[in-house]
């Protein structure tokens, strides 16, 4: 998969909500044979979302030994809301925008809203 992709690395995760808590598990493993790289698991309050959002792509990147410019570094770091419950109404949209059929976007519009 990895040679068709044209990568290296494949990240791999699942996200499981239980209530307020969130466990993030996340893997990266070499593409042409699987081995794994790095791994870890994050256990977080979902009003922590978007914070961990950006502790992810920290580690991720940290692991993936890249060299990130000042503005490379900044984007990873910038996020579009503080608020948490913002945030996840985004993502249910986004969630709803990208279901086929039509009863989807009406869905994906009222989180939006």
């Amino acid at each position: 998969m990895g040679s068709q992709l044209s990568v290296q690395a494949i990240l791999n995760g699942r996200v499981a909500q239980r209530g307020d808590n969130l466990t993030v598990s996340l893997e990266l493993v070499e593409a042409r044979n699987g081995n794994q790289l790095w791994g870890k698991q994050y256990h977080r309050k979902l009003t922590d979302l978007v914070v961990l959002q950006s502790e992810i792509a920290h580690d991720v990147s940290e692991k993936l030994r890249w060299r990130l410019t000042g503005t490379e570094q900044q984007r990873l770091t910038k996020r579009g809301t503080e608020n948490a419950e913002a945030y996840q109404a985004y993502l249910k949209g986004l969630y709803y925008w990208y279901k086929y059929p039509a009863p989807g976007y009406e869905k994906s519009r009222e989180y939006f809203q």
